[in-house]
């Protein structure tokens, strides 16, 4: 239709899998925080992925909207008595791609 704009969305995967360093044991309820890095087409510091990982180990969105590669920074920590072990924060830095991001963090305890 003459006029008309389409805009074609492809939603990729954004996946953060949390392990113990040591043992390599998948954690729960580990607090994950991915936001927008400078360079990409969200603004810096937009919230991309934040909440708790799962009895895998695992957070998760599978309907990222990719437009572009999108760099991203963040944390993981587990900070929280009541779950157990605490471990030490942890940085995420990569780049989100056509392929999405697929990446594990290893947590060290904090003794």
């Amino acid at each position: 239709t003459a006029g008309a704009t389409v805009t074609v969305t492809n939603n990729v995967t954004v996946k953060v899998t949390v392990k113990d360093a040591s043992t390599l044991a998948l954690l729960e309820n580990a607090r994950v925080l991915i936001e927008a890095g400078s360079g990409g087409d969200l603004g810096v510091g937009v919230d991309i992925l934040t909440g708790l990982t799962n009895g895998s180990g695992i957070l998760q969105t599978t309907t990222f909207n990719y437009t572009n590669d999108q760099p991203v920074t963040g944390s993981v920590r587990r900070a929280s008595a009541g779950y157990g072990t605490l471990y030490k924060p942890n940085a995420i830095v990569g780049t989100i791609t056509s392929a999405g991001l697929d990446i594990t963090i290893l947590l060290t305890s904090d003794d």
